[in-house]
C-alpha cells in the first residue's frame, strides 16, 4: 500500500493528513494559506513548505506518495484547481492519482461519506457549496471580504470593530463590546485600532480579525445586545446561503428530497452556543435538513477524494 497525502484549509491554518505505508495515520497543521491573500507564488511557496513539514514529520519520502487530495479555499474554480495540480509532480513525483478543489468539497466528502448534499463552511470566510446525484454543483457565498463573506469569522469580527469605533464616537450605544474587543487586541483606547489595523498586512488583518469572533460570540452569550445583534445577522445570512443552494439543487434533481447538510469551519466546530443557535434559527425554516456538524478533519475528505479520483478515473 502507497501513502497518501489530504491537506484541507484557507487562510487560518493548513491542516495536513498523511497516511504512511503502514497506515498509520499522521496529523498536523501549518500557517494558513489563500492564493487571493498571499499571491500565487506566495500561496505555491506555503504549499510547498506545509508539505514537506508533513512529510517530514509523518516520516515518509515524497515519492512514497500514491495519491493526494488538496482542499483549499480560494482554489474553487477550474482554472485556479489546473493551476495547483501544475504544481503536484513537484511535490509528489510518484504520483498515481490527484483531486484539487474547494476545501468545501472536501468537508463535504467526510461528513456525508459522498460527495452529494450540501456543505456550509464558516471559518475566517463563508462558503456553501452543493452537489445532486451526477455530480452537477451550485454555490453561494466564496466571494472574498471585499464582497461578501457574509456570517464568517472575518465578517464578524470586521462588523464589530465598526461597531466600537461608533461605540468610542458616540455615535453608537455602548455596550461591553468596546471594551472586551480592545482587550482582546491588547489596545487600552479605541485611537490604537487605527495603528492597529494599518500595522497588519493583508493576510494578517484577515487572520486577527476573524480571531475576534469568538470574543463577539460569548459577549453574545453573556446578553451583551451590539453583539447580539452581530450573531444574528451572520447567522441569518448563512441560513440564506444554504437556502439559495438547496432551491437551485432541487431544480437541478428530479426527486428533490431531504438535504445532508454537513457543517463545517470553526464558527461551527469551535463554537458549541453559534452551532445550536444556527440549528435552532434553520429549523424554524420550512425547509428540512438533515444537519450534520462535521468533527473529523476535513483533510481526512481530501485524503479520500484523491484515492477515489484514482479508482474513477476523473
Amino acid at each position: 500500500m502507497g501513502a497518501a497525502f489530504g491537506l484541507d484549509g484557507g487562510a487560518s491554518r493548513l491542516k495536513w493528513v498523511v497516511r504512511d505505508t503502514h497506515g498509520t495515520m499522521h496529523f498536523g497543521e501549518g500557517p494558513g494559506g489563500n492564493p487571493q491573500l498571499l499571491g500565487w507564488t506566495g500561496f505555491q511557496d506555503r504549499l510547498r513548505e506545509t508539505i514537506a513539514e508533513a512529510l517530514s514529520e509523518a516520516g515518509v519520502a515524497p515519492e512514497e506518495i500514491d495519491s493526494a487530495g488538496l482542499g483549499l479555499a480560494g482554489v474553487g474554480r477550474e482554472p485556479e484547481m489546473q493551476r495547483v495540480r501544475g504544481w503536484l509532480p513537484e511535490f509528489f513525483p510518484a504520483l498515481k492519482s490527484s483531486w484539487v478543489g474547494h476545501d468545501a468539497a472536501a468537508a463535504l466528502r467526510q461528513g456525508a461519506g459522498a460527495l452529494k448534499g450540501i456543505v456550509l463552511i464558516a471559518g475566517s470566510g463563508s462558503f456553501c457549496y452543493g452537489v445532486v446525484a451526477g455530480g452537477q454543483s451550485v454555490r453561494a457565498g466564496g466571494w472574498g471580504r471585499e464582497l461578501g463573506d457574509e456570517g464568517s469569522g472575518f465578517w464578524i469580527g470586521h462588523q464589530a470593530l465598526r461597531i466600537v469605533t461608533g461605540m468610542a464616537d458616540g455615535r453608537i450605544e455602548q455596550t461591553a463590546l468596546l471594551n472586551e474587543i480592545l482587550a482582546r487586541l491588547g489596545l487600552e483606547q479605541a485611537e490604537q485600532l487605527i495603528a492597529w489595523a494599518n500595522g497588519l498586512d493583508r493576510a494578517a488583518f484577515t487572520r486577527e480579525t476573524a480571531a475576534l469572533a469568538p470574543t463577539v460570540m460569548t459577549l453574545c452569550d453573556n446578553g451583551d445586545r451590539a453583539a447580539g445583534r452581530i450573531i444574528d445577522q451572520a447567522i441569518q445570512s448563512l441560513i440564506e446561503h444554504v437556502l439559495a443552494v438547496a432551491k437551485r439543487l432541487d431544480q437541478m434533481d428530479r426527486t428533490p428530497g431531504l438535504h445532508k447538510l454537513v457543517c463545517a469551519g470553526g464558527l461551527f466546530t469551535g463554537m458549541d452556543s453559534f452551532f445550536a443557535r444556527f440549528r435552532s434559527v434553520l429549523n424554524a425554516e420550512r425547509r428540512l435538513f438533515e444537519v450534520i456538524r462535521l468533527t473529523d478533519p476535513p483533510s481526512l475528505g481530501a485524503l479520500a477524494l484523491g484515492e477515489e479520483s484514482g479508482r474513477s478515473g476523473l
